[in-house]
């Protein structure tokens, strides 16, 4: 490999991999709160918020650690395709009374998709 020359800031893969990264984990992180929110407000039940929360939280520290060293072996471009994909119809999939959780996959710009009582089911929290 050669020596770096200049600054990493213009390094153009260097700048896709940092904003892949960032695209990627502010869309993990509105999942983590979208849908125990969504789960409160559509149930109304803190137990099902707590299980949704713990139950995200033990899939990831049990299978994590081997996610990990499987995807380290595997080609990074279509692993992260191959696992996002899923998730995503996870995530579209129809929902009780015939709503979809599209904003826990696709962010604020889901929201005005939802119908309108979304917005006005936030003040009970």
């Amino acid at each position: 490999m050669p020596p770096m020359s200049g600054s990493l800031w213009r390094n153009r893969d260097f700048l896709l991999v940092l904003g892949g990264g960032f695209v990627n984990n502010v869309g993990d992180w509105l999942l983590a709160v979208a849908l125990p929110a969504f789960v409160y407000i559509e149930t109304g039940s803190g137990r099902s918020t707590a299980t949704i929360v713990v139950t995200e939280l033990v899939i990831g520290i049990v299978f994590g650690p081997y996610g990990g060293s499987l995807a380290d072996r595997w080609d990074l471009r279509r692993t992260i395709i191959a696992t996002n994909a899923p998730r995503e119809n996870q995530a579209i999939a129809p929902c009780p009374r015939g709503r979809t959780m599209s904003a826990a996959s696709s962010g604020p710009m889901a929201l005005p998709i939802l119908p309108p009582t979304w917005n006005n089911d936030w003040a009970k929290l």
